[in-house]
């Protein structure tokens, strides 16, 4: 049966060693090994029966096997790939059913891989994560069936972002995105300790800024590049022209030169500038500083946490003597 294909061969001037395995469709796939090149060639054979023969057709199907070799290959890279990741993966295909996911993920959700493996649609997938405690219970199923519907929207269009915190001190940052033939991806990053830094240097700064206001001295705060962080009421009334400006232009380097052309020159405001950005001595220090009218004005300037530091700048209230011996010269 296979002469008419070992003729074709023959001809074509091709040594071959055939191995057909038939299958009861009539499909089968032919592989010939070529002496010369060593080269593995695919086939894919068909057959038709006419009168009372047997017709065998053979079509090349090198490109199908190679392309499915190099998906398969990429798979497996990819797989090697997300099972490094500690981002939490999940892909659905475009009927919504779980095609690929990676250890990550279970750590974050607690599923089990028996379950997973079963290829839950994203509906089930969904479901099973708010059973668990993972999502958010809402007051009315169809109004968590409706925010299903929008979250996979979102996702298709690669727009969806949100936060879920399913219980204290455990923060995910989750998003999907739209991947080839209408699949989409969801990612869930462990942000735990990010947002509990957040919150912890947003209460810091908050006692800050409760502490700052409760004082009558003007003081500023700048960051480690010079930017602007906060300032209090008093030190608003005494620098109104540095009030009303932008945050963005509130910067150490835009009130340096305003300070400057209404005081005396003195080399405090360099070491005020090298004390803010790290360049000189980290510890407290003050000067007693003179306005071109003859007023006088103490600075001071407490270095604080997370490179910050505290500019206290207001009229002095210490007695020439005591000003004139803890001045800079």
């Amino acid at each position: 049966m296979l002469g008419i294909v070992e003729q074709n061969l023959l001809i074509s001037g091709m040594v071959f060693l055939a191995t057909l395995i038939a299958m009861s469709s009539g499909y089968a796939l032919l592989r010939k090994n070529l002496n010369v090149a060593g080269q593995v060639c695919w086939y894919d054979i068909t057959t038709q029966q006419q009168d009372h023969e047997t017709l065998w057709f053979a079509s090349p199907v090198d490109g199908e096997i190679r392309a499915k070799a190099a998906r398969r290959e990429f798979m497996q890279t990819m797989s090697k790939t997300f099972a490094q990741l500690s981002t939490g993966l999940a892909i659905f295909d475009r009927k919504r059913a779980l095609i690929h996911f990676n250890p990550a993920l279970l750590d974050i959700t607690g599923l089990d891989f028996e379950t997973l493996s079963l290829k839950p649609d994203l509906a089930s997938f969904l479901d099973t994560l708010r059973g668990k405690g993972f999502l958010p219970e809402p007051k009315n199923y169809h109004d968590w069936r409706d925010q299903l519907a929008k979250l996979e929207s979102a996702a298709e269009k690669g727009s969806y972002r949100d936060v879920w915190e399913p219980r204290e001190g455990l923060t995910y940052r989750v998003s999907g995105k739209p991947h080839p033939d209408g699949a989409i991806a969801f990612l869930l990053e462990d942000i735990s300790a990010e947002t509990a830094h957040a919150r912890e240097t947003h209460a810091e700064l908050c006692l800050l800024e409760n502490a700052l206001n409760a004082v009558t001295t003007p003081h500023v705060i700048f960051d480690g590049l010079g930017a602007y962080v906060r300032s209090n009421p008093a030190f608003q009334s005494i620098w109104p022209e540095i009030a009303r400006k932008k945050t963005i232009e509130k910067s150490l380097s835009a009130c340096l030169p305003l300070w400057q052309k209404r005081m005396v020159p003195n080399v405090a405001w360099e070491k005020m500038r090298a004390t803010v950005l790290g360049r000189g001595d980290r510890t407290h220090w003050n000067a007693i500083l003179s306005s071109k009218e003859g007023r006088r004005f103490e600075l001071q300037c407490t270095p604080l946490a997370n490179r910050h530091t505290l500019i206290e700048l207001g009229p002095s209230h210490k007695p020439a003597m005591i000003a004139h011996q803890q001045s800079v010269a």
